[in-house]
């Protein structure tokens, strides 16, 4: 299902007779204020009906899982329907501190990869009918209060695929993940046509029809960038929204600016 709204024709009132001793008439059309009030209630009811997956990779983050997981579950009732942590391998007690705060937990024997984490997450999630899916980081960096914001940009812009942009990273993020981040929005933009400020930022809303549709072949964080190509080659419609970020001081990056720019540079050359 596209997280864009479907527009909903105008309702008609199926009359009887327009009064004694008259023929009936053909029936007048709702006052436009009577229709747009159904179609408001229309869209909120599929709202409501409608599932939403959080999915989080998680690579030894004991000090901050149960903190996002419990950040979410305090979200007001009917944000999402299922939270689903992948334990990528950690060597720590990750997957239990997450199961224990409320999540779902998908276990990895050893370590694939952040990009093998998120594929597992999607899979997951379509497996439990989810319409909607969404990705944040296990390291408290995205806040989890933002959630109902972003799924209400996306619905509210006809995306299916929107990617959060940080607002302060320049300021707080380690310099070598901005030189990575930097180069790939650029390198995107010039080989795909998707110019977004942000590009490796986790912090994200699929919709279900993108995700069962992409063919992904990549399991680090190049997988990231694979997910904008393939939704730029199946005619997502794309956007982003900013993002506050929560730098903790010390915290450990993942990233290897050398090996993971060249596994970038793979993907676009393979496309």
């Amino acid at each position: 299902m596209r997280l864009r709204e479907e527009g909903i024709g105008p309702e008609t009132v199926v009359g009887g007779a327009a009064g004694a001793g008259r023929a009936a008439s053909s029936p007048a059309p709702a006052p436009i204020h009577q229709q747009r009030r159904r179609r408001g209630e229309a869209r909120r009811n599929r709202a409501a009906t409608r599932r939403v997956a959080i999915v989080i990779p998680a690579r030894d983050e004991a000090a901050t899982i149960a903190t996002v997981v419990r950040g979410l579950t305090e979200l007001p009732a009917g944000t999402f329907t299922d939270l689903i942590v992948v334990d990528d391998g950690s060597r720590d007690r990750t997957g239990d501190l997450a199961r224990d705060a409320g999540a779902i937990v998908v276990t990895h024997d050893r370590h694939r990869g952040k990009g093998n984490a998120l594929r597992a997450g999607f899979a997951a999630a379509l497996e439990r009918g989810a319409d909607v899916v969404v990705t944040l980081d296990a390291d408290l960096q995205h806040d989890p209060a933002e959630l109902p914001r972003l799924l209400a940009a996306a619905r509210s812009g006809g995306l299916d695929l929107l990617v959060g942009y940080r607002r302060d990273r320049i300021r707080q993020s380690p310099p070598q993940n901005l030189l990575v981040n930097w180069l790939m929005s650029l390198l995107l933009a010039a080989t795909s046509g998707a110019r977004l400020r942000d590009s490796q930022c986790g912090y994200r809303v699929h919709a279900s029809w993108l995700l069962r549709s992409m063919r992904l072949r990549t399991g680090a964080f190049d997988t990231e960038t694979e997910v904008i190509l393939e939704a730029r080659r199946l005619g997502a419609r794309i956007g982003e929204a900013p993002v506050r970020t929560i730098y903790i001081p010390g915290r450990k990056s993942w990233i290897r600016p050398t090996i993971d720019s060249l596994r970038f540079f793979r993907v676009l050359l393979d496309r």
